[in-house]
């Protein structure tokens, strides 16, 4: 059993004051019904808050942004696999597979059917790409037509000029082969398989590229690929060892390879390569590694291995994992006017990585133990301006944001921006009053059993997480089946 104790960068006003800092927290199982919603927090469905621009948050609202979470009546009582949201279009793919879709004149509506879709992506051009739960195909669509009415509708979407199934081609799986994650970006999409080969592909037919292909051919100095299909990027065969995660920008790529070690490939204006710029460097056509002396001195440098990667936008995150019981160690890089970089740090293009000190002051004390121990950041979620992190594998998870906020889509209720990690108020709470019930501020839960009846009566049980995605201009919290 472990008590935490945390310290806010940013206290906020009508709070609790704990440990040196302002919090908001909530224990779930008591936050309070929001005023313009049925359900609470203890029965499934979607949150969204921010731009509202394209009616993706709330379509009854004519203002353009929404500054606290707003319950999609469409979803309640339900879970969901996945979403992908930006302030044009909302997507997410339901407990069955289908993937619905709403935003602008339409409302939710289920546009890809009886596919068994495990995760969707959504790039900045508007393309959608929905990967099968096999890992054997990928959908494609434009969601932008205003035409589209769905696959399996009363109508056709022609995709790239053809009248068949959307999918991309992609080069021949091997045997036991599967695709385990699609991530996109501006004009691109990118795919890793288990075996860890990686796929890219532009999203839709694109005036010219950045590099973010990670192939020679399509360098910016070529012509961009054709649309409609993925190709292989081969040199990745010549890396270390095999890759295991991977992480988009608008028009960057990172690579985590299972020795620990990190490449990049795509733009590299902002930095966000952690390569200085120049000409020869503006944009990088092929994998290149970042060494992790960027990171770490030389000496120590040994002993260290990359343990995890995040990106969006033009910023990028990696985790450098500690020796032995010491503390990880997280850095950020590229574009910092947002404020994205985490670091207090306003930099237009920030090359050499700064190391999120903040962190280092997240302890908990374990009973086991008899000691304090580090809180590590176990998940990231990063949009196109603004960041935000689930600290520690409890059966609650703190949320922190920082970033650009001129669309509220942090969830502090307010629009300023915020350069350093801060704790924001839970989903069905009041921006102004502090809760007598213990800590205020935004927790999700994991592995946690509900019991809850559906919209249509129906009674269920099931264990769920809740879960942070992060978008442009947009946030969400979904709750998805364990």
């Amino acid at each position: 059993m472990t008590s935490r104790v945390m310290r806010l960068a940013r206290p906020m006003a009508a709070g609790l004051a704990v440990a040196g800092g302002t919090f908001y927290g909530l224990n779930v199982h008591r936050q309070r019904v929001q005023l313009e919603a049925k359900y609470d927090v203890n029965t499934p469905g979607l949150y969204v808050w921010g731009s509202n621009v394209n009616r993706v948050v709330n379509a009854n609202s004519q203002e353009a942004s929404v500054r606290t979470p707003f319950r999609v009546p469409y979803f309640d009582g339900k879970v969901l696999r996945h979403v992908a949201m930006n302030e044009r279009t909302g997507l997410a793919v339901e407990e069955n597979g289908d993937v619905v879709q709403w935003g602008g004149a339409f409302g939710p509506r289920v546009v890809l059917k009886g596919k068994d879709i495990g995760s969707v992506a959504l790039s900045g051009s508007g393309v959608a790409f929905a990967l099968n739960r096999a890992g054997q195909k990928v959908y494609s669509w434009n969601t932008l037509d205003s035409a589209f009415n769905g696959f399996g509708g009363s109508s056709w979407w022609k995709l790239w000029g053809r009248t068949e199934e959307p999918t991309l081609e992609t080069p021949e799986l091997r045997m036991f082969e599967s695709i385990e994650d699609i991530r996109a970006g501006e004009e691109h999409v990118v795919a890793l398989t288990n075996k860890g080969r990686v796929f890219s592909g532009p999203a839709g037919q694109i005036a010219e590229s950045k590099g973010q292909f990670g192939i020679a051919a399509f360098s910016h100095f070529e012509s961009p690929p054709a649309g409609g299909r993925l190709y292989d990027v081969k040199l990745i065969r010549n890396l270390s060892s095999r890759v295991v995660q991977i992480a988009s920008g608008d028009n960057h790529v990172l690579l985590r390879t299972e020795d620990g070690r990190l490449y990049g490939f795509g733009e590299n204006l902002y930095g966000q390569l952690a390569t200085t710029f120049a000409q020869r460097t503006a944009n990088v056509a092929v994998p290149t590694e970042i060494p992790l002396t960027k990171f770490v001195s030389p000496n120590s440098s040994y002993f260290r291995k990359i343990s995890n990667i995040a990106a969006g936008g033009s910023i990028s995150y990696v985790t450098v994992a500690g020796v032995d019981n010491d503390r990880d160690e997280y850095y950020s890089f590229g574009n910092g006017l947002s404020g994205q970089l985490g670091t207090g740090s306003f930099s237009h293009a920030q090359v050499s990585p700064l190391k999120i000190k903040w962190f280092d002051d997240l302890s908990e004390y374990s009973e086991s133990l008899k000691k304090m121990i580090p809180i590590p950041v176990t998940e990231w979620a990063v949009g196109k301006t603004h960041t935000a992190v689930t600290l520690g594998t409890g059966a609650t998870t703190d949320i922190l944001v920082w970033g650009g906020n001129q669309s509220s889509q942090l969830g502090t209720g307010k629009k300023n921006t915020n350069p350093r990690p801060i704790n924001i108020p839970p989903l069905d709470s009041s921006r102004d009053e502090p809760s007598d019930m213990g800590l205020v501020r935004l927790q999700l839960f994991k592995n946690h059993p509900l019991k809850f009846t559906t919209p249509n009566g129906k009674s269920r049980n099931l264990t769920v997480n809740q879960v942070f995605y992060a978008g442009e201009k947009i946030s969400a919290v979904y709750y998805k089946k364990v």
